[in-house]
């Protein structure tokens, strides 16, 4: 009996203690406000409400207990001066340090997210979720001093200090004692309305005054609807509430409301004074404890050592083992990985971390230099500076690097200076570091030698130096040394299955046709496509295609380009293509022209195509599609390209007129002759052509018969007019410059 009695009384007693919630309040500070977010289980209701500079949030589960410890950890004391709970169970207490907007609402159904913001004026007011809409427009009247249903939203009337009626909307105030109606359909009502307030698809367009005092409701008027009620509800649709969550969400993801603790990225503090065997090796003795089983956190402790002495691949190994993955052993795994030189596997764990600590600050840009904000650069620096000087020289040039591309190149040459400051001696890896960020300064000369230098130490970074030259002769079209194309096959050889394989493929074809060996680039582009794949063959394909059109023969170009015309699914550049289809054109081959030219990538036609691509329709007898083509371009060359598809048509007045236009008479005068447009020579002021429309038009008039003139005169008259028409005749051919055929 006495058993029974005790465990009754432990289950009893147990139970209750299951019960009972610890919900961590987690804090983080962005430019216009700072939030707190905690997990209160989904349904569960929660209001907020204030009085003064005094908050209340209050969530309707007796057992609650909020863990406070780290709140101000990651937030200052500017909108927030304190934060308590009383009591188990009890509301959550803030006491406001300016007078600001307090916002609560629902993340994903169980996070309660509050939200005090600055204001833009010097009121102080509690912003809502919900406000109900001109009371005298309902068909039943609500309470004087407020009214809820059971677990719905709150609704008081309230008198601002401004003289204005600005109403206060809670949602999920609790139960209260007063109901608005017993109706069945007014309930549903209610919940419909507490619904969509929860959802976010009733929104405030009101703001509160600093002091409220509570006045009871006007009169109920009539129920008729006014010409133009200003309804307080801004209705939303679901696309709008999904598109808001999605919003809200990338903002979480941002990182600023929860921070990881800053013992995760204490790379510093993770090893002592002693020598890396006697402290790997103790690690390494605990590792395993009775039974063969695994310390996890032992496993952890290896790992963060290993870490701090720059082995990444090791300390990936160690966690391997740890069974359970958590944030903090995710988080280890990226700093491994980030070490060892290689990319985050899965979600990046940092990401948006770079404003909860200066550590963070530089982790983050290790993980993804792309998403580094440089607001906190000076906050990496100094991370940067407390790192063992090992990692300095480890990670420094590397992420000194990244930042060049990315232009940032102040914070690069920054990161550089505190390695040399630490220690005067450098390496290739630091070497190439350097070059890269004075090549933003134009020392082309000064940062070649640097990178020949850094390819001739034969060390880990002689690879990427060696792209980055070749590709910097490319940019110049400047030409190699000749014992380069030779060097870039044997490091690809070397790094056939590396990670700069590839890489090294495209440059040794791109050497090649830097030295003119087009032959030998090609057949290196048919080895990068057996290994590369098709897409990297293409892409790698562009650079000697360029130099192909730019530097080779007209033999050894038509042997490589003619091919291109043939059908094929992969697109070119649109330079590209322009100067493969010019060359082209040049060279007689206008249909292989058009062929390539229709390769090109989508993009805005510049002037230059728009005239490549009429001279082409010309040259393959589409007049029509090349007038097209130079459709309000209005500069001589693109007037030359019109005359001379409207001659092509046989409108040879018209073209005259549009060389007229484009004040090129010399050009114009044939075109208005041909066309019979005589009366406009004057215009072309050309004495040749003026002669010929004088001797044309002599040979256009028609011989008038005289009846009375004997028959024998008429006869000689005819004679010597056509002794005259011979000689006119004979003159414009000589102006012409028209030679008799050959006998």
């Amino acid at each position: 009996m006495m058993r029974f009695a005790l465990i009754c009384f432990l289950l009893f007693f147990g139970s209750a203690s299951l019960s009972a919630q610890t919900v961590v309040v987690r804090s983080g500070e962005h430019a216009t406000f700072s939030r707190l977010v905690m997990k209160i289980g989904e349904g569960a209701d929660w209001s907020v409400s204030n009085q003064g500079r005094e908050v209340k949030v209050n969530v309707d589960q007796p057992d609650i207990r909020f863990d406070l410890g780290g709140v101000f950890q990651k937030i200052p004391r500017t909108r927030l001066r304190e934060v308590a709970q009383r009591e188990r169970g009890g509301p959550l207490e803030l006491s406001l340090n300016c007078n600001c907007a307090v916002e609560g609402f629902l993340q994903a159904e169980t996070y309660l997210v509050i939200d005090i913001r600055d204001s833009t004026g010097t009121e102080f007011y509690l912003k809502p979720r919900l406000q109900p809409v001109d009371l005298a427009a309902y068909r039943f009247q609500l309470d004087t001093g407020g009214a809820t249903t059971d677990g719905g939203p709150t609704v008081e009337r309230r008198k601002a200090s401004r003289g204005d009626s600005p109403v206060e909307a809670r949602p999920g105030a609790g139960k209260s004692d007063k109901i608005i109606s017993k109706t069945l359909s007014e309930q549903r009502l209610l919940a419909q309305i507490e619904r969509a307030a929860s959802q976010g698809l009733l929104t405030p367009v009101t703001q509160f005054a600093e002091e409220e005092t509570e006045i009871g409701l006007p009169p109920p008027e009539p129920v008729v609807a006014p010409a133009k009620a200003e309804i307080n509800i801004a209705s939303t649709t679901v696309i709008d509430r999904d598109l808001s969550a999605i919003a809200s969400t990338l903002d979480q993801l941002a990182g600023e409301a929860t921070c990881l603790p800053d013992s995760v990225v204490a790379v510093p503090d993770w090893a002592d004074e002693r020598p890396f065997a006697d402290q790997i090796g103790a690690l390494r003795a605990g590792l395993f404890g009775e039974f063969d089983q695994l310390d996890a956190e032992t496993a952890q402790d290896l790992a963060r050592t290993y870490i701090h002495f720059g082995f990444g691949a090791e300390a990936e190994t160690v966690l391997r083992f740890v069974p359970d993955p958590s944030p903090e052993s995710n988080a280890l795994r990226a700093l491994a990985r980030i070490v060892d030189g290689s990319a985050i596997e899965g979600a990046n764990p940092f990401l948006g971390q770079s404003g909860c600590s200066q550590d963070f600050a530089l982790w983050s840009a290790l993980a993804d230099p792309a998403q580094m904000d440089m607001a906190h650069s000076d906050a990496l620096l100094r991370a940067f500076a407390n790192l063992p000087r090992h990692l300095r020289h480890q990670l420094g040039p590397r992420l000194s690097r990244s930042l060049s591309k990315l232009e940032h190149n102040e914070l690069a040459a920054a990161l550089l200076r505190e390695i040399d400051r630490s220690s005067g001696s450098t390496g290739p890896s630091h070497d190439l570091a350097e070059a890269e960020v004075e090549s933003a300064t134009g020392k082309t000369e000064a940062v070649v030698e640097k990178i020949e230098k850094v390819v001739a130490s034969d060390s880990e970074v002689s690879p990427e130096a060696l792209i980055k030259l070749i590709d910097m002769h490319y940019l110049e079209k400047k030409a190699l040394r000749p014992d380069m194309p030779e060097l870039a096959a044997s490091y690809a050889a070397e790094h056939r299955q590396g990670k700069w394989g590839s890489e090294l493929r495209r440059v040794h074809a791109m050497s090649l046709a830097l030295a003119g060996r087009f032959e030998a680039a090609f057949e290196a582009l048919d080895v990068s496509a057996e290994l590369d794949g098709p897409a990297l063959a293409a892409a790698a394909s562009h650079p000697v295609l360029e130099l192909l059109a730019q530097n080779a023969d007209d033999v050894t170009f038509l042997t490589f380009a003619l091919p291109l015309a043939e059908p094929f699914d992969s697109k070119l550049p649109a330079s590209l293509a322009a100067n493969l289809s010019g060359r082209l054109l040049v060279l007689g081959f206008p249909q292989q022209a058009q062929a390539i030219i229709e390769k090109a990538t989508p993009r805005g036609m510049s002037r230059e195509d728009r005239l490549l691509r009429a001279n082409i329709a010309l040259a393959n007898g589409l007049p029509h599609r090349a007038m097209i083509e130079v459709l309000n371009l209005t500069d001589p060359e693109a007037s030359a390209i019109l005359a001379r598809a409207m001659q092509a048509n046989g409108d040879y007045e018209m073209a005259g007129q549009v060389l007229l236009d484009a004040e090129r008479p010399e050009n114009a005068a044939r075109n208005l002759w041909l066309g019979d447009a005589w009366d406009e020579l004057p215009l072309a002021d050309d004495p040749r052509y003026l002669r010929l429309a004088e001797l044309s038009t002599r040979l256009a008039k028609e011989t008038e018969e005289n009846d009375e003139t004997a028959p024998l005169a008429g006869a000689r008259s005819l004679l010597d007019d056509s002794v005259s028409a011979r000689s006119e005749i004979a003159e414009i051919l000589s102006e012409l410059d028209v030679s008799e055929p050959n006998e």
